[in-house]
């Protein structure tokens, strides 16, 4: 199991966030600022050197770590099928309330479970669903759902070769659609602009974290993740390598995790 990006353990109803991670620290500050709220309102000191956050403050909502894990299905079918194969649970405690993605990003992963002939299956978990592609989604209801959907296309203990193929597949899904012909047909030949334009769509479709473009050469761009909370070695991974399939470029991709949700991937071709 890879490190959590900050080391929280259960403390009664509160969570232990060490101070061994200023990073993360001053990043719940600056949450905690915009909202007009002190970090000492929000957290108190316990031996050991690390600061508790309790998982409610009267009528606040819980800043750092996300909804309450109830409101993604928790108990659930839905859960019960993949919460012994990934780490479902961990990381929706972890994902910010305010964290959302377009509903095309889950409209997409329907698709390809329609096109697997899956999508009966899957709609046994979440029935008479509907979603918008504008539409905001909370994140962490996204991660249920493309968990689920990488369990009915692969199997539960695989869920995530199952994430990674419908990431993958959707990404060559677009290069099919008008809107994805006429991007590609100005980036096939230009690997880094195709990453850029990546880059691009994916700030238009959340409102958390960050991608960046690090080292490039003339075979190869690195990738960095900031705060991604999508599965950065199975779902991401995937998505990359099916932009790349969609242009015809042969690509391999190697990702590399500083802990869940920071890393890099080296893209070459």
């Amino acid at each position: 199991m890879q490190c959590l990006p900050v080391e929280a353990i259960q403390c009664g109803r509160g969570f232990a966030v060490s101070k061994a991670f200023p990073r993360v620290a001053e990043v719940s500050r600056q949450i905690l600022h915009a909202r007009g709220l002190k970090w000492s309102e929000m957290a108190s000191e316990s031996p050991g050197n690390v600061a508790v956050l309790p998982m409610s403050t009267g009528g606040r909502r819980n800043l750092l770590l996300g909804s309450p894990i109830v409101k993604t299905g928790q108990g659930s079918r839905a859960w019960k099928l993949v919460e012994q194969h990934c780490d479902i649970e961990e990381r929706v405690h972890l994902v910010p309330d305010w964290a959302t993605v377009r509903g095309l990003y889950l409209v997409s992963v329907l698709r390809v479970l329609d096109r697997a002939g899956k999508l009966g299956e899957y709609g046994e978990y979440f029935p008479r669903e509907t979603w918008g592609k504008l539409e905001s989604v909370e994140l962490s209801q996204f991660l249920l759902r493309l968990a689920v959907a990488g369990a009915v296309l692969a199997t539960p203990p695989t869920v995530h070769l199952g994430m990674h193929r419908a990431m993958r597949q959707n990404a060559l899904a677009f290069a099919t659609s008008l809107i994805g012909r006429a991007i590609i047909r100005g980036l096939a030949q230009d690997p880094v602009r195709l990453t850029e334009q990546g880059l691009a769509a994916r700030r238009l479709g959340t409102n958390y974290g960050k991608w960046s473009i690090g080292s490039r050469g003339e075979r190869f761009v690195e990738l960095q993740y900031q705060l991604e909370y999508i599965w950065l070695d199975s779902a991401i991974a995937g998505a990359a390598i099916g932009t790349f399939e969609s242009c015809g470029i042969d690509t391999t991709i190697q990702t590399t995790l500083v802990d869940k949700f920071n890393g890099f991937a080296h893209l070459s071709w």
